[in-house]
């Protein structure tokens, strides 16, 4: 839709009103994505000598002209950018930018052994109390209801994949944000299109541990994105050493190997999809080699430490003036 001048109006009112919190004593200041940028004339303004890093989790390659030149008018105070990928800062100049992928947290409650976890996230990560029978095969995708997500193609190959293997079942796990009408309405068409097979199931809103406990039981998770940025919930799952089958958008090819620890398919091929989640389901010692070489990958590129590290190194750079 048209960028009208109340959004205007409004975006530089609220994010005039945030660059008043106090922030005293900083080197560096992080602000993450459009929603924040706005921030940094101000902060510039009151705080001189604090260097000001944008940090933009999503992809610009496609971004409506209007709201990028908007966006980025904002980026003269900024002494640094940080993007996912290189091809994600498309259309952004006059800025320093720095790639650093995303990591995942192993000490996180939705990552770490399920053996150390207590009380109610040790409940939530109890498979029996989930619909699906966890004696059968089971294929997972943990993502929001969005139609980038591609939760009906998911179905569709599942569907297809039953046909070799039918004793297989499929869960889609995801987020239902109260403010997410497009989220509501894409579950409701997943709802509608698997109302009559009991061998699906849609969990929404579960504790992380919920997720743990689904992404290590599930013998495949899928990541049918049809865009992406990253797709961190792939290297919870290698990390969990689960392999995925994947498609080759944004970053979910830097975490998956094809034929390696999952698979990678164009998105647009529902057959392939398909026939690599039979390959998959029916081949035990794939499964294992996939899983125990996802998580290789995932120690060594995908951990907090090296984006620890990666932050370091753009905030050594961001003070260096």
């Amino acid at each position: 839709g048209e960028l009208t001048d109340s959004m205007r109006d409004t975006y530089r009112s609220v994010t005039e009103a945030n660059a008043e919190a106090d922030l005293p004593g900083y080197d560096a200041v992080v602000l993450h994505d459009p929603q924040s940028l706005g921030m940094a004339p101000a902060l510039a303004e009151r705080f001189p000598e604090t260097a000001l890093v944008w940090r933009c989790h999503i992809d610009l390659t496609d971004a409506t002209t209007p709201y990028l030149e908007f966006v980025t008018s904002y980026l003269d105070p900024i002494d640094r950018a940080i993007f996912t990928l290189p091809e994600y800062a498309a259309g952004v100049e006059g800025v320093e930018t720095d790639v650093v992928h995303p990591a995942i947290d192993p000490l996180a409650e939705k990552n770490r052994p399920l053996a150390e976890l207590s009380g109610e996230a040790a409940a939530a990560a109890d498979l029996d109390r989930y619909p699906f029978d966890a004696d059968r095969p089971l294929v997972a995708q943990v993502s929001r209801f969005d139609p980038w997500k591609d939760p009906l193609g998911v179905v569709e190959a599942y569907r297809e994949a039953t046909a070799s293997v039918p004793e297989a079942q499929l869960t889609l796990v995801g987020a239902m944000p109260d403010d997410d009408p497009q989220g509501k309405e894409v579950y409701r068409k997943v709802e509608a299109a698997t109302d009559d097979d009991s061998d699906v199931h849609l969990l929404t809103d579960l504790p992380d541990a919920g997720i743990n406990a689904i992404q290590r039981g599930a013998d495949v998770v899928l990541q049918k994105s049809l865009r992406e940025g990253f797709a961190l919930t792939v290297s919870e799952a290698l990390w969990k050493e689960t392999p995925v089958v994947g498609t080759d958008v944004g970053g979910i090819p830097l975490q998956v190997e094809d034929g390696v620890n999952g698979f990678l398919d164009d998105p647009a091929d529902v057959d392939t999809t398909a026939d690599s989640i039979t390959e998959l389901l029916s081949d035990d010692a794939m499964r294992r080699q996939f899983g125990s070489r996802g998580r290789q990958r995932v120690r060594e590129r995908f951990l907090t430490p090296r984006l620890l590290l990666d932050y370091l190194g753009v905030f050594s750079q961001a003070t260096e003036r």
